[in-house]
């Protein structure tokens, strides 16, 4: 039933980024406007987490190995691109259009059930954020200091380190969440650090001229069956898209403060194009590294995890800060303190969850998807929309396509 709401809801993005983009609508200015890469890359370290570190090395293992037949006929560049790419930040281009556009005379996400439900469900999702951290750390600490000895994500266990790991991580991005201040600062040095491990890994893997070739065919595979992408193709695609459905309105609502006043068509174009540059040089690299490198070596695997640590605090933080605000459970109405406690303990234990697999991501992913396309149907049918005639002029702008 997850798949095929998420299924639905993809196809949704797409017309409803569309949608935003012809009626074009000014977007309001923001209460923090930032600048073009100021915003670019707070969307980026914010929008993504330790999996972009960690999972693009295993999946191109995993389809090195022929291990998903759904694959197999594309390359493994445009598969990885497809996890990744453009219909994640067409996802979070929606929801901050709803935020910027229909939110503010709705008002719906400040009603109490609603804003209620969505701060649970960023709860379950930023525990998710940590869960995902958790299961793959093995597969990237060294062997002596894990009980894990086969790399093997899929087995479970815990060594001290990790547990430490984890613990550090969830005390640090609560610490984090204080203040906007340290979430934007963490953001950039994130940035910096991504941009290094990148070039490491280009500079191990020493691609020949043959090997650029085919990356640039990978790219054009993705972009010959981009729209085969759109919908799952197996159940680890649509664990992809239930990840990206389920961070969507918690990212709209938050990247929607930042936002300098701009057409909605430039807002599509630093959300959607600019993000996608840095992923694509990552996974580039990552391609490159698994196809000419044998082993990683010990210093780069620490490395890896620090970074990954780091995105998973840099979207941790303002994921805390959200759903703090939406349950009434704030540092002002805390105190440092027992906010630092109770966030602590809470996201420790609905991680532990997400942990053993009683809870599944496909299920938030499905349950935001619906609210989001939801809120948006309603924010076009009301009566202020219409009365400013958004819809009307949108189907002039089609019919003049038509007669083009």
């Amino acid at each position: 039933m997850s798949i095929g709401v998420i299924t639905v809801g993809a196809i949704a993005m797409v017309v409803l980024a569309v949608f935003f983009v012809i009626s074009s609508p000014k977007i309001p200015q923001g209460q923090q406007p930032m600048t073009v890469i100021g915003f670019v890359a707070l969307l980026f370290t914010a929008g993504l987490d330790g999996g972009l570190i960690f999972l693009p090395l295993q999946d191109f293992k995993a389809m090195k190995l022929a291990q998903w037949p759904a694959f197999v006929s594309f390359h493994p560049l445009a598969v990885e691109f497809a996890f990744w790419g453009p219909l994640v930040w067409l996802s979070y281009f929606v929801a901050t259009a709803y935020f910027c556009f229909l939110e503010p005379r709705l008002g719906l996400f400040n009603k109490p059930a609603v804003k209620c439900i969505h701060g649970v469900l960023i709860l379950t999702t930023a525990a998710f954020t940590l869960s995902l951290f958790w299961q793959y750390l093995p597969a990237y600490l060294p062997e002596t200091l894990t009980s894990k000895t086969t790399g093997n994500v899929n087995e479970r266990g815990n060594s001290w380190l990790e547990v430490l790991l984890i613990f550090t991580v969830i005390v640090t991005a609560v610490a984090a969440s204080f203040s906007i201040k340290y979430i934007t600062k963490l953001s950039q040095v994130s940035m910096y650090l991504f941009g290094m491990i990148m070039f490491l890994l280009l500079a191990i893997a020493s691609p020949n001229l043959n090997q650029f070739t085919d990356l640039a065919e990978g790219l054009t595979d993705f972009f010959a069956n981009a729209y085969g992408f759109i919908t799952p193709l197996n159940d680890y695609h649509a664990f992809y898209l239930a990840w990206w459905f389920s961070w969507s309105i918690m990212m709209g609502q938050f990247m929607a403060k930042f936002v300098a006043s701009m057409s909605i068509a430039r807002l599509f174009v630093v959300m959607m194009f600019m993000p996608c540059l840095p992923i694509l040089g990552w996974l580039a690299a990552c391609y490159l590294f698994v196809e000419n490198a044998s082993n990683m070596p010990e210093w780069l695997s620490i490395a890896l995890v620090v970074i990954a640590a780091l995105f998973v605090i840099n979207s941790l933080d303002f994921m805390i800060n959200r759903y703090a605000e939406n349950l009434s459970v704030n540092i002002e109405r805390l105190g440092r303190k027992q906010y630092l406690s109770l966030h602590t303990v809470l996201l420790l234990i609905v991680t532990i969850l997400f942990y053993q697999q009683v809870m599944l991501i496909e299920w938030i992913g499905a349950f935001v998807i619906t609210i989001l396309i939801l809120a948006i149907l309603i924010g076009l049918t009301d009566r202020y929309v219409l009365k400013k005639g958004y819809i009307n002029e949108l189907i002039r702008k089609v019919e003049l396509i038509k007669l083009r």
